[in-house]
């Protein structure tokens, strides 16, 4: 299975709050639509017939709004999601120079080179370092600059 890029991530999230956000406009119309049903047995002539049902009704309504909090807070915390993955999408990580740390590996360590530029330093022509140190003249001239 390959890794899920962050585009693909966001557009995942942003599918899935949608799919939040219709069902929980479905649960709210439910909603209303068991609260004119309780108004209406409410307004009944013979409250004791219906006193059964409306308790039911009740009892779903209440479901109903558990479920739409639980929605509402799964809405929010993918909302905050796909908030923090847009920042570090934009967040662009500066690439350094030879990554991949490619090319031909130095010939001439870290000391020698301290002590080419030691000895230049202190007025050797390049020639006399290049012959001390067994490299060449052009190497010298290279790591002086």
């Amino acid at each position: 299975m390959p890794k899920e890029t962050m585009k693909d991530k966001i557009a995942r999230l942003e599918a899935e709050n949608k799919d939040l956000t219709e069902r929980l406009s479905k649960a709210l119309d439910v909603n209303m639509q068991l609260n004119n049903e309780i108004v209406e047995m409410q307004n009944a002539t013979s409250p004791e017939i219906h006193q059964s049902e409306i308790q039911n009704l009740c009892e779903a309504e209440s479901y109903l709004y558990d479920q739409i909090n639980d929605r509402d807070k799964e809405i929010e915390k993918l909302k905050a999601e796909i908030s923090i993955l847009k920042a570090e999408k934009e967040k662009v990580r500066p690439k350094t120079h030879n990554e991949r740390n490619a090319g031909r590996k130095p010939t001439i360590d870290e000391k020698t080179i301290a002590l080419i530029k030691m000895y230049r330093a202190q007025g050797m022509t390049i020639k006399a370092i290049a012959g001390m140190m067994g490299i060449s003249y052009g190497s010298v001239q290279k790591h002086c600059r």
